[in-house]
């Protein structure tokens, strides 16, 4: 099961006007409600790095965040959001591995 850093902070629901980038975002400590478009954005800051995901990035880190259920492989959770393209597949894969390398979260058993 993976879950989030207890040392990383994290903040959510954010959509980034076109003219900003998300270390302005954060910088300027901007909030805007959820949207829900593809401008939605999580913001992560661990071990002093700071970290955007939107789009598919956010939507396997919002999963990550509110799974209780033991989830044993990748394919188990990008299963569950009906990901059935190898090239699809392969990014979600790159963005789990992505998110353990960089300490954003880990696994316990």
């Amino acid at each position: 099961m993976y879950k989030l850093n207890p040392q990383a902070e994290m903040q959510r629901g954010f959509r980034i006007p076109p003219d900003y980038t998300v270390e302005r975002y954060v910088r300027e400590g901007l909030y805007y409600p959820d949207l829900l478009t593809s401008d939605r954005v999580i913001v992560v800051t661990v071990d002093h790095n700071t970290y955007g995901f939107n789009a598919v990035s956010a939507m396997i880190l919002e999963y990550i965040l509110s799974n209780t259920e033991k989830t044993d492989t990748v394919t188990q959770i990008a299963s569950l959001f009906q990901i059935e393209s190898v090239r699809v597949m392969s990014d979600f894969e790159n963005t789990l591995n992505f998110l353990l390398q960089n300490n954003i979260i880990i696994e316990e058993d």
